[in-house]
């Protein structure tokens, strides 16, 4: 069974959702399943593209079973509500590459990344598969942790 998993965070990050996302990945796969993963590049918690992922489009890699397919997004070293928008709005426009993998059995979507939950909803829409969303926080509130107020820039 081929399993697509679609969130913005994920492993090296250490903090945040990444771990849990890489949790699931890993243990799936550990099960046997075929595991995509397409995600960001990692940056959180410091807001900046960690080292040998600077300046890059698209990674592909294999971590622990899990064939994690990167995608650039932009990450803004301060928050805002603009800010925000453009980090979730780049990710969702170049996450559309999922629509170009092979056909997933199931599709989950990891929130709070609204891109990761849209992603999960038109590919599984496209492939006219099942797809789940898996809440680790609410978006307001992970918006909120993120340091965007109630201003827009």
């Amino acid at each position: 069974m081929r399993i697509l998993i679609v969130g913005i965070n994920y492993s090296p990050e250490e903090t945040g959702i990444a771990p849990y996302t890489a949790g699931l990945a890993e243990h799936l796969a550990a099960k046997g399943y075929s595991v995509v993963a397409v995600t960001g590049l990692p940056s959180y918690p410091q807001w900046r593209a960690y080292d040998g992922y600077r300046r890059l489009l698209w990674k592909r890699e294999s971590i622990n079973g899990v064939d994690v397919r990167r995608r650039w997004h932009y990450v803004p070293r301060q928050q805002s509500a603009i800010r925000r928008g453009l980090y979730e709005g780049t990710f969702l426009l170049t996450g559309l590459s999922a629509l170009a993998l092979p056909r997933p059995d199931m599709i989950v979507g990891i929130v709070p990344s609204l891109s990761g939950g849209l992603l999960a909803r038109l590919v599984a829409w496209r492939f006219r598969v099942p797809y789940g969303l898996v809440f680790q926080d609410l978006v307001g509130q992970a918006a909120k942790q993120s340091g965007v107020g109630g201003g827009l820039l």
